[in-house]
């Protein structure tokens, strides 16, 4: 949660909070992630929670609303992560999740929460090794050589390097896709939808927004 760049003066504020923390104990910076304060939320336009689950269930949908305790004019809207197939890193082939499925898997990801990833990528396989990096991560020329060593020692025929859209330029800046074009190594892409009545409802309030603010639009 957080207001930037106070000095500019927004017409339409959409502050986010993702799902699977709204309820969970937070602290501000620096002993935390907050920038600003809980209470904050009363100044948003619209609050979008983020990352819920699919499908979303109502009992759940009004935890998330009674967790952030909206004024009667700040509409409560919700979206999900919605996955891709999977791309090559070198080559441009593509794959859906579903060719993939029992397959060893290693992942690589330098992002701050890849829970949803692993939720999504374990509805395929169970036999998933994570090397996890922080957030924004560089990855060094030891790194990979070292995770690339892992793949290649494993004695199973069906494998795949599985890494994020994001840690997929990281990887390319270190020279990862001139590895023999041979290894299977994919990246993800990952979109954000809301829940078809939300959508209905943001467009509504997003097209009200321009037609009454056309200096901004």
């Amino acid at each position: 949660m957080i207001f930037q760049h106070r000095a500019v003066k927004a017409g339409l504020n959409i502050l986010l909070f993702e799902f699977r923390k709204l309820g969970t104990l937070q602290f501000l910076l620096p002993a935390g992630n907050l920038r600003d304060v809980f209470a904050s939320r009363k100044r948003a336009d619209v609050m979008l929670v983020t990352k819920s689950p699919v499908p979303l269930l109502h009992v759940a949908q009004q935890a998330s609303v009674n967790e952030l305790q909206p004024n009667n004019n700040q509409p409560v809207l919700h979206s999900f992560l919605k996955y891709g197939n999977l791309h090559h890193l070198r080559s441009g082939e593509s794959l859906s999740l579903n060719a993939i499925k029992d397959y060893e898997i290693f992942l690589l990801t330098g992002i701050a929460n890849p829970k949803p990833l692993i939720e999504e990528l374990q509805k395929y396989s169970k036999n998933i090794h994570h090397e996890e990096f922080p957030d924004h991560h560089d990855f060094s020329s030891s790194e990979i050589r070292k995770f690339k060593s892992s793949f290649e020692n494993s004695n199973q025929a069906e494998k795949i390097i599985i890494t994020t859209e994001k840690d997929s330029q990281r990887l390319r800046a270190i020279g990862f896709e001139d590895l023999p074009v041979n290894l299977p190594v994919y990246f993800l892409p990952i979109e954000v939808e809301l829940f078809e009545e939300d959508k209905i409802t943001f467009d509504e309030l997003i097209l009200n927004y321009v037609k009454s603010n056309r200096r901004n639009r």
